[in-house]
């Protein structure tokens, strides 16, 4: 397989986060949705003695070789999983409404990291080849907890917005306002880096198409 036919190969990308869709979408990244059938929570507690670093980069790299394409010809696959790493303990997304709303009120007036990890497969011929991967880390700092923070919490937790977010919250949503400060890649937060995925897979872009726009 020559380079060339790998670098006009497809993208695919094995998530079903809104967020990431939303993403390649607004840089009209060509991509494709695939298909990855994965059992997170039997990963979990096979893995759960890894730090948060080395979880979340094997969490993605599992998740990229659960695609499951339907035919065997050539493509990148793109798998991510993005947690939240809260003095030490590895939280994803809330199981319940009051998890959800612990989770918000203990981040209050305290720090924590977001961790994203992202894996890259070569698909060819029915098989996985090269993987590489990384992890992405941002720190977010957020507001004491008031009467107004309360309040923010319970208008969106009622929005049901927190139910597929790890750590219960999306930064572009209203729950953002929570948030003090950001140190590190806001893409980061919403799950998928683009700066520095670019960055080391440059031949993902395709020059005559990513990063137009309507007006272009």
């Amino acid at each position: 397989m020559s380079q060339t036919s790998l670098d006009q190969a497809p993208l695919i990308l094995a998530s079903a986060s809104p967020r990431r869709h939303e993403l390649l979408k607004r840089y009209a990244i060509p991509f494709q949705i695939g298909r990855s059938e994965f059992d997170e929570e039997c990963f979990k507690q096979k893995y759960s003695t890894l730090s948060a670093e080395e979880y979340v980069e094997a969490l993605a790299r599992a998740k990229g070789r659960a695609y499951r394409p339907n035919d065997s010809s050539t493509r990148w696959v793109l798998s991510a999983d993005t947690i939240i790493d809260f003095n030490g303990e590895i939280i994803g997304k809330a199981k319940s409404l009051a998890e959800a709303r612990c989770h918000l009120e203990s981040f209050c007036g305290t720090s924590h990291r977001v961790l994203t990890a992202l894996a890259l497969c070569e698909y060819r011929d029915s098989q996985f080849f090269s993987i590489d991967s990384y992890v992405e880390s941002a720190r977010i700092h957020f507001y004491p907890l008031d009467d107004y923070s309360r309040s923010l919490i319970d208008i969106y937790l009622a929005s049901a917005q927190y139910q597929d977010k790890a750590g219960s919250y999306g930064i572009q949503e209203l729950s953002g306002l929570l948030i003090k400060a950001i140190e590190g890649d806001y893409h980061c937060i919403m799950g998928l880096p683009l700066h520095s995925l670019f960055r080391r897979w440059p031949f993902l872009l395709d020059e005559n198409q990513a990063f137009q726009t309507d007006d272009d």
